[in-house]
């Protein structure tokens, strides 16, 4: 899993903070920008919940996601709202207006055989999914971030990234702040932003079938007063 901030595509690819290291820092670990100060605390027990803290200058702009890789076999399947409006970009920038499962010419619902396909969709404003493999093990991931725009990403790559020869098979569970991947090409009201405070908060926990989360937990807290 890496972070991706402040963009998921664009110049640099995934983000700056993607290629730096963290440094451990008061039961937190950290990573510094010139423009923003990042940091995040991981509490594992029944459930992964991961606190994060952005430190930056009022107004600034951003998309983040947790980009978190798993190896899915045939027959997995992807749970999430049907219906619900999906941005998706099959065939480069030009983004395409679908619902889900129906996000390219094949259902997205349940992983079939590589095809050759490798594509990038988000569905704007859901803040939770969850991924089951064929023998019923199952992985599901919510964001809390009060006053931004939340997402779900997913890339979906079947043997075809990074090229269609490959035989790489893997799919992308993006938990994401923003409702489009690129900085630089999205509206304002499409990514998140460093309020007056100059700080934003947010969680995301990672919870296996039996410990799905029941409520929010107060962004904000000590991870140890929310239990």
């Amino acid at each position: 899993m890496e972070e991706c901030l402040p963009t998921i595509a664009g110049q640099p690819d995934h983000g700056d903070v993607w290629s730096r290291g963290w440094t451990a820092e008061a039961g937190r670990h950290v990573v510094e920008h010139p423009d923003f100060f990042l940091s995040r605390c991981m509490t594992v027990g029944a459930q992964v919940r991961v606190d994060y803290r952005l430190v930056a200058a009022p107004g600034f702009r951003f998309i983040w996601a947790m980009h978190a890789l798993v190896m899915p076999d045939v027959g997995t399947r992807l749970d999430l709202p049907a219906g619900h409006p999906v941005r998706a970009w099959p065939s480069g920038a030009t983004a395409v207006q679908r619902t889900w499962p129906r996000v390219t010419e094949n259902s997205w619902d349940r992983l079939g055989e590589d095809d050759g396909s490798a594509v990038f969709a988000l569905l704007p404003g859901l803040d939770r999914c969850a991924v089951t493999a064929p023998d019923g093990s199952s992985l599901g991931w919510r964001i809390w971030a009060p006053g931004q725009p939340v997402s779900i990403g997913l890339f979906r790559n079947l043997g075809g990234f990074p090229d269609r020869l490959s035989g790489y098979r893997t799919l992308g569970i993006e938990p994401m702040i923003g409702h489009a991947h690129e900085l630089a090409t999205a509206r304002p009201a499409e990514t998140g932003c460093v309020p007056a405070s100059g700080e934003v908060e947010w969680s995301v926990a990672v919870t296996s079938a039996a410990t799905r989360p029941t409520r929010s937990p107060a962004v904000g807290t000590p991870a140890a007063d929310r239990e």
